[in-house]
């Protein structure tokens, strides 16, 4: 999961509810009494290094809303689906997904 979901953080501004808008940013988070950790890509490839490098990442729901966000046709997902897979790899755009893809090669 990424740090930043601009979805998640718009969602929940409107309804009123920063401290859900903002949970990712931190870097983790409590639900329930489990821990939640948001690592970043850096992270991430670090603790996969020396065996493996980063090769590529992506990312997932950058215009597809999370399940909880309701009240977009099933059309509207369907085309913001087709721009996810256009944009899935731009920097920028990866940074703000719901969810990273990363692939990792053993070196």
């Amino acid at each position: 999961m990424g740090r930043i979901c601009l979805w998640e953080t718009v969602h929940y501004l409107g309804r009123g509810e920063p401290r859900k808008a903002f949970r990712r940013w931190r870097g983790s988070t409590l639900w329930g009494e489990s821990a939640i950790f948001y690592h970043s890509v850096r992270e991430l490839a670090a603790a996969f290094r020396p065996d493996f490098e980063l090769s590529r990442s992506g990312g997932a729901g950058i215009f597809v809303p999370p399940s909880y966000v309701t009240g977009l046709s099933r059309a509207t997902v369907e085309r913001l689906s087709r721009v996810d897979r256009h944009v899935h790899s731009w920097p920028l755009l990866r940074a703000l997904s719901d969810h990273r893809v990363l692939v990792f090669k053993r070196v």
